[in-house]
C-alpha cells in the first residue's frame, strides 16, 4: 500500500485483531473498517459481524505544510468498540453478573494501553518496515458511549496520530530501492 491512511487502517487492524489475554484467547471477535456494519448487523448474510467487535474510521485528517510536496496531517482515529446486550449492573446485582456487565470497560483499558503513546505497528512489508519514520504515536483524546435504540453497547473512543505524507515529494518511493550486493551501490 502507497497511502499512509490505508497503512494506518491495517496497521490498527492487525494490532487490535491480535490483542490476546494470556491464555491466548482474542478479546475482540471481529475487527474492520467502518461501513455501518452495526446498523446492517440484522443483516447477518450481508454482515457477518460477531462481539465484542472493534470497527475503525478516520474522522477528520488535518493537514499542513510541512515543506515542498510534503505534509503534516493529524489523523482523529475513531474506534467503535460494540458489545451485545448485557447483564444488568445495578447494585441488587451479584458480583459474578456485575463483572461479565462492565467487561466492556476493561476492554476498552485494554484498547488504550495497547495504542497509547506508540507508533502503529504496520502489517508485515516484506520485512522492511517502510513506514517506521512517518507515523507519530497514538494519543487518546476521548471516549464516549454512543446512544442507539438497540440494545448494543457501543463506546467510541478517539485517538490522535500525526503522520507526514511524502507521496507528492519528487523521487519519493514506498517501495525499497534496488542495490547490487557485489558493489553495495544503490541502483
Amino acid at each position: 500500500m502507497i497511502s499512509p491512511t490505508a497503512n494506518l487502517l491495517l496497521g490498527l487492524r492487525d494490532t487490535i485483531s491480535n490483542l490476546a489475554d494470556p491464555d491466548g484467547k482474542k478479546y475482540f471477535s471481529f475487527t474492520d473498517q467502518e461501513t455501518g456494519q452495526l446498523e446492517q448487523a440484522g443483516n447477518s448474510s450481508r454482515y457477518p459481524i460477531t462481539f465484542p467487535c472493534v470497527l475503525i474510521d478516520f474522522e477528520e485528517i488535518r493537514f499542513t505544510a510541512a515543506s515542498d510536496h510534503v505534509q503534516s496531517g493529524l489523523c482523529t482515529v475513531c474506534l467503535k468498540v460494540a458489545f451485545p446486550p448485557n447483564s444488568a449492573s445495578d447494585s441488587m446485582v451479584p458480583d459474578a453478573y456485575l463483572k461479565k456487565a462492565l467487561y466492556y470497560y476493561d476492554l476498552e483499558q485494554i484498547l488504550y494501553l495497547a495504542l497509547q503513546g506508540k507508533p502503529p505497528t504496520l502489517p508485515d512489508s516484506g520485512g522492511a518496515d517502510l513506514l517506521k519514520d512517518i507515523y507519530g504515536n497514538f494519543n487518546r483524546i476521548s471516549a464516549s458511549t454512543i446512544k442507539r435504540k438497540d440494545a448494543l453497547r457501543v463506546r467510541l473512543l478517539r485517538f490522535e496520530i500525526r503522520y507526514d505524507d511524502y507521496s507528492a515529494k519528487p523521487g519519493y518511493s514506498l517501495h525499497p530501492a534496488a542495490w547490487d550486493i557485489s558493489t553495495g551501490i544503490q541502483l
